[in-house]
């Protein structure tokens, strides 16, 4: 199974955002704290933005528009982010988010965490992404599995396509052009 690259990635990798997910699949993640900082977009505009925190490592935070802030209040029942620390947050993938005159993928709470049973996912630390079991040359291997081997060998928890990037060889060039930088 290969796993590709969302272009999305690029651009913003430091925020979390409909890329991270595995398609078709909710994940769970927790508050752990709410503030307002200056994010900057990929032409290099600044904004004042209101962002979220997640407990769980590798998780990368998420830029909180007004519609999931109103559905944040609605799960933590107060309007105020000092409380919402704690609550857990079952975000999916809407694909018909207005975005100007535009409809784009774009990340959404539910109004009830029904992934209770489920633990919450692993993620990478280098892409956000939930690392998830893969096959390789005909053998599977678990989370654990890849998490340990990715904390052994690169000092991070990564998925297998951060992985895979890691042990690519830099070519003469490419270190030539970081020498250059």
């Amino acid at each position: 199974m290969m796993t590709k690259t969302h272009w999305k990635k690029l651009y913003n990798p430091n925020y979390f955002g409909a890329w991270c997910f595995e398609p078709g699949k909710d994940m769970v993640l927790t508050v752990d704290h709410v503030i307002q900082e200056v994010v900057s977009d990929e032409k290099g505009r600044k904004e004042q933005c209101m962002v979220v925190y997640f407990r769980e490592r590798g998780a990368k935070p998420m830029i909180c528009n007004k519609t999931n802030s109103k559905s944040l209040e609605k799960l933590a029942g107060s309007p105020y982010i000092e409380d919402w620390a704690g609550v857990k947050l079952q975000l999916y993938v809407d694909h018909n988010v207005r975005f100007g005159s535009d409809r784009v993928d774009g990340v959404r709470i539910r109004k009830q965490v029904t992934m209770r049973d489920e633990p919450a996912p692993v993620l990478c630390e280098e892409c956000g992404k939930a690392v998830v079991d893969a096959d390789i040359d005909g053998k599977t291997f678990t989370v654990a599995q890849i998490v340990a081997s990715g904390r052994k060998k690169y000092g991070k928890c990564l998925c297998m396509e951060c992985y895979r990037k890691a042990a690519q060889p830099v070519t003469e060039e490419a270190s030539s052009d970081a020498a250059d930088a």
